[in-house]
């Protein structure tokens, strides 16, 4: 059984990442970034199992498109969650740079995407007992589709 364009796309960008080894320095020595499947409830961990990325299918538009296709617009959102530690936002910025740079080396996601590029960016710090910072990238992948059968 074939699976839906959006689970493709999505396990696409998580291959892209996990090849790519992301770290992040911490205190003057590089920690590795884990890569989790699935988001943990409200976008909270353990400060001990961080840095950690994650990534879900967020948003998607459907248009037609030519000859019998539907451009199917993916928004797949990134969230890179930070280390408590003095330079949280540092280690939030090499997350980014290492998730752009990463997704643009892939390519067309092995033949998947037509167009892949970051449309945006937001960033959240808790100054409470400790620093915690998140940020979110968001990315449009754009692919097309046969009309009668969005499992490409």
């Amino acid at each position: 059984m074939a699976d839906h364009i959006s689970k493709r796309v999505l396990d696409a960008v998580l291959s892209a990442l996990t090849t790519a080894n992301i770290s992040v320095m911490i205190g003057g020595v590089p920690v590795a970034v884990t890569l989790i499947q699935d988001p943990p409830a409200g976008n909270k961990m353990d400060p001990s199992q961080l840095p950690v990325i994650f990534a879900f299918a967020a948003r998607e538009q459907i248009a037609p498109g030519a000859a019998g296709y539907l451009q199917r617009d993916l928004q797949v959102t990134i969230m890179l969650l930070a280390r408590p530690a003095s330079k949280v936002a540092a280690q939030l910025f090499e997350m980014q740079l290492a998730v752009e740079k990463a997704l643009m080396a892939s390519g067309d996601l092995g033949g998947l995407a037509f167009d892949l590029y970051p449309i945006s960016a937001d960033q959240v710090l808790d100054r409470g007992e400790a620093v915690h910072g998140t940020r979110s990238i968001d990315f449009l992948i754009r692919c097309a589709v046969p009309r009668g059968d969005p499992s490409l």
